[in-house]
């Protein structure tokens, strides 16, 4: 394998998947990772039904040779199914929101729901890899489908111009189109919607519930509750090193906000993207997963926390020591996800009046 190019070290390769001034060949479930150049051959990724594979491929996609072949057992589970569905946005544009059935769906049986989200993400003619079986970290949302919901994946790719509208609120408007999509296949039960989000969702899944009544609980995996605070706090990976490392939290707040400045400078602008102080318009139930060496401080869900609990709002609090933004240990991995099955059980109980 080390006579291919890989994709990381050609400067012609780019983030679209072209590993050439050409298209590489199509092959179904297939993310190319390495080209041959002499002979014109492609090494894909797959990631099907019958698990993950690494297979060569010539350049008319006439022959294809399996090289390997792991994760055999997917082939013996029976996983959810991806629908897309089709709308029109308010500005008249063609949107896709995307759905995960459970495994063995009836069209004639509603189900509660899932929105998972994420600011600038898109739904692409690929799934993302969050909606496929073969995740085995923290975001495989597949036991989300075996669990009984649909997963809702809305389009958030974020206009350069959001007009009159912040981000908080030009996000709440796509949801709710992507939402009212979903609903109108008429397999969704409108009165048990959730939301998910992790990092930048996290932020999302808290802004929303601020923002909108559409669910019965939010899920706010390590994000940003308040703006202020996390602009000024130093990464805990590198508390101690030196002021560049440890400040760049700063960079980052300006960067993924689109923040001119500090929030001494436009305090209004940090506090209106900042859910911590939308806490009083927040009545939905909100779990909170952190772990403590978060660069994303676990100072901003203790925040959230602190903030929900004083006003006597449901909230809970889930913290892994030693874990970073992404939950690594298989044991916490599996405790999390424990976590949140029971949560959106007893919130779907207490929807129906079920103690």
């Amino acid at each position: 394998m080390s006579s291919f190019q890989q994709r990381f070290d050609d400067p012609t390769f780019h983030e679209a998947g072209n590993l050439q001034a050409e298209e590489p060949p199509e092959l179904p479930q297939g993310e190319p990772v390495a080209c041959h150049r002499a002979s014109d051959r492609w090494l894909f990724l797959v990631e099907d039904a019958a698990g993950s594979g690494l297979v060569l491929v010539d350049r008319a996609g006439e022959r294809t040779v399996e090289l390997f072949r792991t994760n055999r057992h997917l082939a013996e589970i029976e996983a959810g199914v991806v629908r897309d569905v089709q709308f029109t946005d308010d500005e008249g544009s063609a949107k896709t929101v995307r759905l995960l059935l459970p495994p063995g769906s009836r069209h004639d049986t509603t189900y509660p729901a899932v929105v998972w989200v994420y600011p600038g993400a898109r739904v692409g003619p690929k799934c993302r890899q969050l909606l496929k079986p073969h995740e085995s970290g923290q975001f495989c949302l597949h036991l989300l489908a075996a669990h009984g919901y649909i997963v809702i994946e809305p389009d958030l790719s974020i206009p350069s111009d959001l007009g009159s509208r912040n981000l908080a609120q030009c996000m709440a408007l796509k949801v709710q189109e992507a939402v009212h999509a979903a609903v109108s296949t008429g397999l969704i039960d409108p009165g048990r919607l959730h939301v998910m989000g992790h990092s930048m969702g996290g932020w999302a899944a808290m802004a929303l519930l601020a923002e909108t009544d559409l669910f019965r609980s939010g899920i706010a995996m390590a994000g940003i509750s308040n703006l202020v605070s996390f602009h000024g706090t130093f990464d805990a990976r590198f508390r101690y090193d030196d002021d560049g490392s440890a400040t760049s939290m700063t960079a980052m707040c300006e960067r993924v906000f689109s923040m001119p400045g500090p929030p001494c400078e436009m305090p209004d602008r940090y506090i209106a993207l900042s859910p911590v102080f939308a806490a009083h318009r927040i009545n939905a139930p909100l779990i909170i997963v952190q772990g403590d060496q978060d660069y994303v401080s676990i100072g901003q869900g203790e925040e959230m926390y602190s903030a929900l609990r004083r006003l006597g709002k449901p909230v809970r609090f889930v913290r892994y020591w030693g874990e970073g933004h992404v939950i690594a240990g298989a044991a916490n991995i599996a405790d999390m996800w424990t976590e949140v099955m029971e949560w959106l059980d007893e919130a779907d109980r207490a929807a129906a009046g079920v103690q």
